[in-house]
């Protein structure tokens, strides 16, 4: 079995790299590919914790790109990238969204929305989901899906489009 296509914490998954692969591990999938949007963050952890783990699984290094084409959303996977050609424009790229997860809490904020981020690591793509999860934990909402309806839809009054 062949997993393609998974998020880490590192942007807007669930589970840390290390996690994901053991979950992978159980459910017996032989590849498995880190695609966070916008960073290559989590690659490393899930290398090594395959190998850790002594299991036949193949970390693939993948990458979700996140931009905007015709005034869409759009997201593009690729597999096997040079992580060193793509570290300066994704360094770039993560500052972008971390200027937008600011604007979308002063957002908030004037609402009467405040929220407080947790600490994020450096190569951290931050997100409407983890603006949706501040949410929850300031006690404004009361699930992500409810933050999303109020406030991070793409037509929510807290909503800041991609730079």
């Amino acid at each position: 079995m062949l997993e393609l296509h998974c998020h880490t914490t590192c942007s807007d998954g669930t589970l840390t790299p290390t996690e994901l692969v053991k979950a992978a591990i159980a459910a017996r999938v032989q590849a498995l590919a880190i695609t966070d949007h916008d960073t290559v963050a989590g690659w490393d952890e899930a290398m090594t914790a395959a190998a850790s783990e002594a299991a036949e699984i193949e970390i693939v290094p993948g990458l979700e790109l996140s931009t905007v084409h015709l005034g869409r959303s759009l997201h593009i996977l690729g597999y096997y990238p040079d992580r060193q050609k793509l570290l300066p424009p994704l360094t770039e790229r993560i500052e972008g969204r971390k200027r937008r997860a600011k604007k979308m809490a002063e957002k908030l904020a004037e609402l009467g929305y405040p929220i407080e981020f947790l600490a994020m690591p450096e190569a951290m793509a931050p997100g409407r989901p983890h603006i949706a999860a501040a949410l929850v934990r300031a006690g404004h909402a009361k699930s992500s899906a409810d933050a999303f309806d109020r406030w991070l839809g793409d037509d929510g009054p807290a909503y800041v489009p991609y730079e």
